[in-house]
């Protein structure tokens, strides 16, 4: 008694040879899907490339052991209040003093930050962490 190599593994593992209507089915519910991720992958590309707060540093000075000055460039939307926040970093990379600033919303569109850092220790750079603004909470 011979058989078919397939069809020994068919009724094996139960395996049934599939109607074109079926794979049809599939292929098209693969394609809705596929279709489905890439409409939501370029949403959120878009979402993501017209923030309603950007920042920039702009520089910064060591005044004193205990003082460190920032300059920073924000730039907001129409009426959207930011929070930027702002730290000072020793010469082992520690965060040594953290301040963050509320820009309020109004007519400006880009708003210059001058801002000092009291600081634990000396500090040997700051840096800008970033902006958030309702609507969005990843700092820019």
């Amino acid at each position: 008694m011979t058989t078919a190599p397939g069809s020994a593994l068919d009724e094996r593992y139960g395996r049934r040879a599939g109607s074109p209507r079926r794979r049809r089915l599939v292929w098209a519910g693969a394609a809705a899907a596929v279709a489905l991720a890439v409409a939501g992958l370029v949403w959120l590309a878009l979402l993501q490339a017209r923030p309603v707060v950007t920042s920039r540093l702009l520089g910064w000075d060591v005044d004193s052991p205990s003082t460190v000055s920032v300059r920073a460039e924000v730039t907001l939307r129409e009426g959207v209040p930011a929070t930027c926040f702002l730290q000072a970093r020793a010469s082992d990379s520690a965060v040594v003093g953290r301040v963050s600033v509320t820009v309020p919303a109004g007519a400006q569109r880009q708003v210059l930050l001058d801002q000092r850092i009291v600081t634990e220790r000396p500090a040997a750079a700051a840096e800008l962490v970033g902006c958030t603004a309702s609507g969005q909470a990843r700092p820019r």
